[in-house]
């Protein structure tokens, strides 16, 4: 018997397994019958993806320091949207409060009390944006 003989006669004997739904602990050494897609965008918001300051570009540089305004952090937001002239603390992984468009890291960043100065500086912005990894709907594993 040919190498080929055997094997088309062992795959005509195999029959088809059917699908079984196991929780993922138990799913290890078990093969994926279909697409797993992801139900939410990730991450869910725009985030921050440095410890620093949410600002709007527009108020930048500002030398003579931003009002701070509050603090986001990431199991809880910045309760208001953010306006001219106004700095909101931020954590890493906090989304960013509406208004922002730009994280500062803190080291850029000089707090004087109740207002920060950020100079000329061009150190990117830190903002991991709402569905960066994916997307709702894109396959995250596929079959087999």
């Amino acid at each position: 018997m040919t190498v080929e003989d055997a094997r088309a006669a062992m795959l005509d004997g195999a029959g088809v397994l059917g699908r079984e739904e196991v929780a993922l602990d138990d799913a290890v050494g078990r093969v994926l019958a279909e697409r797993v897609l992801a139900t939410r965008d990730q991450p869910p918001f725009d985030a921050s993806a440095m410890d620093g300051w949410a600002v709007r570009a527009a108020d930048l540089p500002a030398p003579e320091g931003l009002a701070i305004v509050g603090e986001a952090t990431a199991g809880r937001g910045l309760p208001r949207a953010l306006g001219p002239g106004e700095a909101a603390r931020i954590s890493t992984g906090a989304p960013v409060p509406d208004g922002a468009d730009r994280v500062v890291i803190q080291e850029e960043a000089e707090r004087r009390e109740d207002r920060v100065r950020i100079p000329p500086a061009d150190g990117g912005n830190w903002i991991r944006p709402r569905g960066g990894d994916f997307r709702a709907g894109d396959a995250l594993l596929g079959p087999g």
